[in-house]
């Protein structure tokens, strides 16, 4: 596989986490952990972008693991697990876990900015 489209499909799986941040954003705007977890629609809405959003990393990791160096205030390990935990442990998933990670920290931000530096868009 040549250099040229490893970088073209890295640089898709960052728009996939790119667009998966933005959309997180957009559905959790003007919510309150109280309103949220009271909005199950909204809830599965957000770990459906969570799953593109760890899926995506995993298979840009495969495709440039320079980033688990250059970028080390990034809990790769956590993301990639946060997969495994939605697809098979989904009766065991948090929602106030689910809420800091999207609305109070600014992990889903720092991704965000990045894999922007990383591969701009």
């Amino acid at each position: 596989m040549s250099f040229d489209n490893n970088v073209e499909r890295a640089a898709n799986r960052v728009s996939d986490i790119v667009e998966a941040a933005d959309a997180i954003c957009s559905y959790i705007e003007g919510y309150s952990f109280a309103s949220y977890s009271a909005d199950r629609r909204t809830m599965s809405a957000v770990e459906r972008e969570l799953l593109i959003i760890a899926e995506a990393v995993t298979r840009l990791l495969q495709l440039d693991d320079s980033l688990l160096k250059r970028f080390p205030n990034i809990a790769w390990p956590q993301i990639r697990g946060l997969e495994n935990r939605l697809r098979h442990e989904y009766n065991a998933v948090d929602e106030a876990t689910i809420w800091e990670m999207v609305a109070v920290s600014d992990d889903l931000k720092n991704l965000k900015a990045a894999l922007l530096e990383a591969y701009p868009c």
